[in-house]
């Protein structure tokens, strides 16, 4: 982490010469105390574009996905985070944690946020992802070809 001594302006933070704003508004930067030391973690962002991709591919497979409606007499009902939950892990991008009580481990997916998972790893769990959803969905589909998943998969995209 990189630590700077920079001077707080109502709506702009300096230092030196350089001038960093906020990039929406300034109105959190009131809150601040002036000339206080602050730790400023710089990063490289992933790319919204790739995550957009990811969740609207993954939406599409959800909405195509046909859950059991009964499990042992009880309803079971359809939840698109547990899907997206459970694609990462089938992908190959998940922990085995103990469980407190037991004996019993379990597989927990990486976190897919911006701030624990790097572009590059998130570009191969999209290609993995998409695979699995391949196979576990529009494989099924008896008039539905790899050919036409990609074109779908790349018109979905395009928004």
């Amino acid at each position: 982490m990189k630590r700077l001594f920079i001077k707080i302006s109502a709506d702009r933070l300096q230092e030196h010469d350089s001038v960093l704003v906020p990039s929406k508004g300034g109105k959190w930067f009131d809150d601040l105390p002036d000339y206080e030391e602050m730790a400023l973690t710089f990063t490289n962002p992933r790319s919204l574009k790739m995550h957009n991709k990811f969740m609207a591919m993954v939406r599409f497979a959800f909405d195509h996905w046909e859950s059991p409606e009964e499990y042992k007499g009880l309803k079971v009902k359809k939840d698109f985070r547990t899907f997206r939950t459970d694609m990462v892990i089938m992908a190959g991008y998940y922990d085995i944690v103990a469980s407190f009580g037991s004996s019993q481990v379990k597989k927990v997916a990486h976190s897919i946020s911006f701030e624990n998972m790097k572009q590059e790893v998130f570009y191969d769990l999209y290609n993995s992802v998409k695979d699995v959803l391949w196979d576990g969905v529009f494989s099924r589909i008896e008039t539905y070809t790899r050919h036409d998943f990609e074109n779908t998969i790349a018109q979905l995209n395009q928004f």
